[in-house]
């Protein structure tokens, strides 16, 4: 139950750790961030778990392949996985809306009961 505030019921904002690199970088020039997006380009919207990442040389290995080879068109995003959650019957009075930001991937939002908000927004 969530009654009144004046900010979001339910949010994913500040995930931390997101950072864009461009024209086909192979290597990653910042370490963090467990999902790596594609965002532009050859492979848009391809999105993939990161298995590890070695500091050293910069280079993240993904829990499973590429689906599209990145072209020198192609930008990625680092940033923290934020997925499968399930919001399931949750009642909202009063209150900011519901929304997700960043890496919300397999969200099951459903049920809710909400009352004076801002709605739902992802």
């Amino acid at each position: 139950m969530h009654y009144s505030g004046d900010r979001e019921a339910l949010t994913y904002d500040g995930n931390g750790v997101g950072a864009y690199f461009g024209s086909g970088q192979v290597k990653l020039p910042v370490g963090g961030g467990s999902a790596v997006l594609v965002i532009n380009g050859t492979g848009f919207s391809q999105a993939h778990a990161v298995k590890s990442y070695d500091a050293e040389t910069r280079t993240y290995t993904l829990t499973e392949p590429l689906a599209a080879e990145l072209s020198a068109d192609a930008w990625v995003q680092t940033l923290a996985y934020q997925g499968k959650s399930h919001f399931i019957g949750n009642t909202f009075t009063d209150t900011g809306a519901c929304q997700l930001y960043g890496a919300a991937f397999d969200q099951i939002i459903t049920e809710h009961v909400m009352r004076r908000t801002g709605g739902s927004f992802a």
